[in-house]
């Protein structure tokens, strides 16, 4: 699978399973609405690749993480958020 599912700026959907799949269904219909964005596999991320991830959060203003099913209080979202306040890209107010 490839690991960049569309490549395009200002927003990055983070999707797994189920999810990668309706976000590229609704792909179109997000543009017709102003919406783009890069979608990504959340399997490219998961277990965290710093440096993937690094890659395309530097060119975004808004990042979503989808997910079906949660597992263990959302870890796989709040490791993202961890690791963009450790390198400085996110700081809490």
């Amino acid at each position: 699978m490839e690991r960049n599912k569309k490549r395009k700026e200002k927003n990055l959907f983070i999707a797994t399973g189920t999810m990668l799949r309706r976000i590229l269904e609704i792909d179109e219909e997000l543009k017709q609405k102003g919406i783009n964005g890069t979608i990504i596999s959340a399997a490219s991320v998961k277990p965290l690749d710093e440096t993937y991830l690094l890659n395309y959060i530097r060119n975004t203003i808004t990042f979503f993480c989808f997910r079906r099913k949660l597992y263990k209080k959302i870890l796989f979202s709040t490791s993202i958020l961890e690791f963009l306040n450790d390198k400085g890209i996110m700081k809490n107010s």
